[in-house]
């Protein structure tokens, strides 16, 4: 798979300027790395950058992001387990009568899990 986009349009100009470079002899070659020249050439660049996410609509799904998937589903079962913690948080608190049964009664319950720590760094999918 290919790098995305990302949020700026610069992978589209050095696109385009590494494009040119491959058809210019080499004495002309290192013009490109000057500044005038990129800045005469990166409207061309944002052009792509524009059409290509402008109208886009990016999806991901299971099948073309397993990665970002098993982890919204891991992170969506650490919540359950911490929505019944504090549910019984919640009872124990309102059932103690002393302090000694509210310590004794909390530490009775199970202790959630930690979240998941591998997060994605990133949300893969397909622009269609």
């Amino acid at each position: 798979m290919g790098k995305g986009l990302g949020t700026t349009p610069d992978i589209c100009v050095d696109a385009f300027i590494e494009a040119m470079r491959k058809t210019m002899p080499d004495e002309q070659k290192l013009k490109l790395d000057r500044p005038d020249v990129r800045a005469n050439i990166a409207p061309l660049g944002e052009a792509v950058f524009d059409i290509a996410v402008g109208p886009a609509q990016t999806r991901a799904d299971r099948d073309s992001d397993r990665v970002f998937f098993d982890w919204l589903s891991a992170i969506t079962k650490w919540m359950v387990e911490m929505e019944k913690w504090r549910m019984g948080v919640t009872k124990v608190i309102a059932d103690a009568q002393t302090l000694k049964a509210l310590r004794q009664d909390v530490g009775k319950l199970p202790t959630p899990t930690a979240p998941p720590s591998r997060r994605p760094s990133r949300l893969t999918g397909a622009i269609r």
